[in-house]
């Protein structure tokens, strides 16, 4: 179906982690065929480095294309 806003509005600040600005980025995306999955989201490099280790989802359990 069309989207009624093509383009999402927001403004990241520049003190933010690249990283994180990626993940935020890729989670905000107007189009859900474009928008990351969850399981993209729990192997994300940032989130790979900033959960605490008893947090983490094993890559074993995690589902990857």
């Amino acid at each position: 179906y069309p989207f009624p806003y093509p383009e999402g509005n927001y403004f990241i600040p520049h003190t933010v982690n690249p990283l994180a600005a990626d993940l935020i980025r890729r989670m905000l995306q107007v189009d859900p065929y474009k928008r990351i999955r969850i399981h993209e989201i729990l192997t994300h490099p940032w989130i790979r480095s900033k959960v605490p280790l008893y947090a983490r989802v094993p890559r074993c359990y995690a589902l990857e294309k």
